[in-house]
């Protein structure tokens, strides 16, 4: 029998743990609102600018770090939510071209999609694959320089099963995300989706850990291909339900 001050303690521990989710999930979501605030001004004020103006790069270095902190910001969420999808049928194009599109305002990287003109759509939490994709663009924004590329391609997968699967399901999503950047060396190849992991002086490791927890929960698969020097290679298998 479970001693009564231990269940006590574990039932205090519970209520804490639920309080702290609610304080830090409520903290997390006015400060998105905040942001998305911040970051609409900054690219209306972009647009408006003249491409030779001195304000130019000031407005696109606080567009990123402003784009940055709404990152962070989804994150926090996704953790004080407890990481369960809550899932609908969604177009994973619309998710992947606004996410992109969005973590790369203000920015000079070229993206090339490779999209067909019919996929089909899935069920998903469109805000939790929209952090994956975020995650991920984020990551290649600040591997490479302005003139980098960033490859971005769509595929449904029939009759196939990805290596590691969970679900018996054979009809997939594949997306694919594609940088020319520097690439990541070998020796830390298999750390990088573990949380607190980072090579970056300001990063907090939480952002390619919480993308591979996501997908992890939506039954799919997520993948990493780089040699030091050839860019890096994301690929990611959503199943199609």
């Amino acid at each position: 029998m479970l001693n009564p001050m231990v269940s006590e303690y574990h039932n205090s521990r519970d209520i804490s743990d639920k309080s702290l989710s609610l304080l830090v999930g409520g903290i997390a979501h006015d400060l998105n609102n905040i942001l998305t605030m911040i970051t609409g001004t900054l690219s209306m004020n972009l647009l408006d600018l003249d491409q030779h103006s001195d304000l130019k790069n000031d407005l696109e270095n606080a567009l990123f770090a402003a784009n940055k902190a709404s990152t962070l910001t989804n994150q926090l969420l996704q953790f004080s939510k407890g990481g369960d999808p809550i899932k609908k049928k969604a177009s994973i194009e619309d998710i992947v071209l606004d996410s992109t599109n969005f973590i790369l305002s203000g920015s000079k990287i070229k993206v090339i999609y490779s999209i067909p003109q019919k996929i089909s759509e899935i069920s998903c939490d469109p805000n939790q694959i929209s952090q994956v994709v975020q995650n991920i663009v984020l990551n290649a924004r600040q591997a490479i320089p302005d003139s980098g590329i960033i490859k971005v391609s769509i595929r449904e997968l029939n009759n196939f099963k990805p290596h590691n699967a969970k679900s018996d399901i054979t009809r997939w999503i594949k997306l694919t995300f594609k940088d020319n950047g520097p690439g990541i060396p070998a020796s830390i190849l298999n750390d990088i989706f573990t949380p607190y992991f980072t090579t970056k002086a300001d990063g907090n490791g939480l952002g390619l850990a919480t993308a591979y927890e996501i997908i992890q929960k939506h039954d799919g698969c997520i993948y990493i291909d780089s040699q030091e020097g050839m860019g890096a290679e994301f690929s990611i298998y959503l199943p199609i339900r």
